[in-house]
């Protein structure tokens, strides 16, 4: 997991990353599939490690929860509003 500092760039960083997460999850609650394939098309240098880099990030900083029935991802900001 890449943080930004003097050698790593913002846009290299797992950050980059995550906004790109949450901004497919701003718009509708998706499984994790799904959401990968559209960050997937969105930046070409997103692969799985950093996927599930960015799910871990954000769920340990409570961003995003898991329906535990339908197994969609939730971005808690937008259902708390």
């Amino acid at each position: 997991m890449k943080f930004p500092n003097k050698v790593t760039r913002y846009r290299d960083s797992i950050f980059y990353y995550c906004t790109l997460v949450l901004e497919f999850l701003d718009e509708n609650d998706l499984y994790p599939q799904d959401l990968y394939e559209m960050c997937k098309k969105k930046s070409k240098q997103f692969d799985i490690k950093i996927f599930m880099d960015c799910l871990d990030s954000l769920y340990a900083l409570n961003k995003i929860t898991i329906d535990s029935r339908t197994g969609e991802l939730h971005y808690v900001e937008k259902h708390t509003m």
